[in-house]
């Protein structure tokens, strides 16, 4: 750990703080399945949300608690897991991988936060989970 954050000072320090491919997908799927689980506590939330409204025929309100959960929470876990994989060094000869899964995961934020709740779809991260499996690495939205 303390090598990962002093990687850049001095010379021969990058080559010693590198991460494997193994550990690099080992510590991404960890934060995937972190980001995985506050979802499915705002899938819980959202139905106990919209029962407690007595919503279930109301696409409106349904609509608006699932935007209120989105910006919330929902939204938030995906920023933080982009944050936390930004944070973790390629594995030499992965950068290029690596770089083109995080511009797709940012690509799907983007395109969250402008459309809402409606955006969620797996084809909205279709393009990050191929260059996620691409890596080794479980991502499934």
């Amino acid at each position: 750990m303390i090598a990962a954050l002093f990687g850049g000072c001095g010379e021969g320090s990058e080559a010693s703080s590198s991460l494997t491919k193994a550990e690099f997908v080992k510590q991404a799927d960890a934060v995937c399945a972190k980001r995985k689980t506050e979802w499915q506590d705002a899938v819980v939330s959202y139905e106990k949300e919209v029962r407690a409204k007595g919503a279930q025929e109301e696409p409106a309100v349904q609509r608006e608690i699932a935007d209120e959960l989105m910006r919330d929470s929902m939204l938030p876990a995906l920023k933080g897991q982009l944050e936390q994989l930004e944070k973790l060094e390629a594995p030499e000869g992965s950068e290029t991988q690596v770089k083109k899964m995080l511009q797709a995961l940012s690509g799907a934020i983007r395109k969250v936060e402008d459309e809402g709740a409606k955006a969620l779809s797996e084809a909205t991260f279709a393009t990050f989970e191929e260059q996620a499996d691409t890596l080794g690495v479980t991502c499934p939205l």
